[in-house]
């Protein structure tokens, strides 16, 4: 009669399952680790976020512009278009470097809330009018990033309602 063996040849249940747990932790924890180091670095692309949202920013001003009945420049341009809530009354909206930041926004007349926030980091906003006849007929907006000074983005914008400067 061949004598029993009593080597083992393999794991034991509770074995498999303690280095699975702890497996589990270790994954778990360098993920995490990976996640923190990602977010730390900075991103590759901003230059080209930042510059999509000045041009998105010069196109909200420009849409406003183009059919205004009134246009005033002074620090930012506000201009007076026509009524959006119903009320029967102009509206007017103003864009500029919110004092003492670095902020561009825009605050409509109509709203009873703060302004609203286009783009951070700006330098400087410039809005240039060109006139003929006593009217003004085009605008040219210069926006210049704090991060970007060497690169302003320009957008000119016909306007079609030849609106009167106050």
């Amino acid at each position: 009669m061949p004598a029993r063996s009593t080597a083992r040849r393999g794991f034991s249940l509770i074995e498999l399952v303690v280095s699975l747990g702890v497996s589990t932790v270790l994954l778990l924890s360098m993920g995490s680790v990976m996640v923190l180091a990602a977010r730390a670095v900075p991103e590759t692309d901003n230059r080209a976020a930042r510059a999509i949202e000045a041009a998105r920013a010069l196109e909200l001003i420009a849409d406003d512009l183009a059919y205004a009945d009134r246009i005033a420049v002074s620090s930012g341009v506000a201009c007076e278009v026509a009524d959006r809530t119903g009320d029967g009354n102009p509206e007017t909206v103003r864009f500029g470097i919110v004092d003492g930041t670095s902020t561009l926004a825009a605050k409509w007349s109509d709203v009873a809330t703060g302004a609203t926030v286009l783009v951070e980091g700006v330098a400087s906003f410039d809005v240039k009018l060109e006139e003929a006849d006593g009217a003004a007929v085009a605008a040219e907006m210069v926006l210049t990033l704090l991060d970007m000074p060497d690169e302003p983005f320009r957008r000119r914008v016909a306007l079609l309602n030849r609106p009167g400067r106050s």
